[in-house]
C-alpha cells in the first residue's frame, strides 16, 4: 500500500494527466512532464495560509479560468520558495491603488516556473538561486501561486506538487 502522500500525488497526477489529455495536450509533452520530488509549502507551516480562497480551475462553459491557487495569508506573512530554482524575474504590478510584487522562479532541471503574485516585499533578485523553503518575500494580503509548464505553455494546479495538507 502506498503512503498517503504518495497515493494522493499519484491520484492528482493521474487526474491532471487525464484533464490535460481531454484539453488536447499531446502525449509527447505530457510524457516529458515529471512531478518534482521535494516541494514545501510557500509559507511557514504555523501560519493561517492553508485556507484556499480561490482554487485552480481551467476555463469551461460555466466559469473563467483561474490558473493559480490563492491562499488567504495575513499581510506580512513570509513567502517561501516552494522548490529550488533561479529567480527568472522580479516586477511590480498595480492592484487597485497599490503596487504589489511579482516574482517568477524557474525550477532546477525542470521546465516548470513558479509565479508568485501579491507580494508586499520582494527579498530576492533576478539571478538569485533559492533553495526550497528560502524566504523570497512577504505577502501583501493573500498569496497567488501559479505553476507554468514552459515546455507546453500550460498552467497546472500547484496542489499537484505541494505536500499533503496537514491534519487539523
Amino acid at each position: 500500500m502506498l503512503p498517503a502522500r504518495s497515493a494522493r500525488r499519484a491520484l492528482l497526477a493521474a487526474a491532471w494527466l487525464a484533464s490535460a489529455m481531454l484539453a488536447g495536450c499531446d502525449s509527447a509533452s505530457l510524457q516529458a512532464t515529471t512531478l518534482p520530488a521535494d516541494w514545501v509549502w510557500p509559507f511557514p507551516a504555523d501560519t493561517a495560509c492553508l485556507r484556499i480562497v480561490r482554487p485552480f480551475s481551467v476555463e469551461n462553459p460555466w466559469d473563467l479560468a483561474h490558473e493559480a491557487v490563492d491562499f488567504g495569508c495575513p499581510a506580512g506573512t513570509p513567502v517561501l520558495a516552494a522548490a529550488s530554482g533561479e529567480v527568472a524575474s522580479v516586477s511590480q504590478v498595480q492592484v487597485g491603488q497599490e503596487m504589489r510584487g511579482r516574482l517568477a522562479l524557474r525550477l532546477d532541471a525542470q521546465t516548470l516556473r513558479l509565479e508568485y503574485l501579491n507580494l508586499s516585499a520582494v527579498l530576492a533578485e533576478e539571478g538569485d538561486h533559492l533553495e526550497a523553503g528560502a524566504r523570497l518575500g512577504d505577502s501583501a494580503l493573500g498569496l497567488h501561486l501559479a505553476v507554468l509548464d514552459e515546455s507546453s505553455g500550460e498552467y497546472v494546479d500547484p496542489l499537484i506538487y505541494l505536500p499533503t495538507l496537514p491534519a487539523d
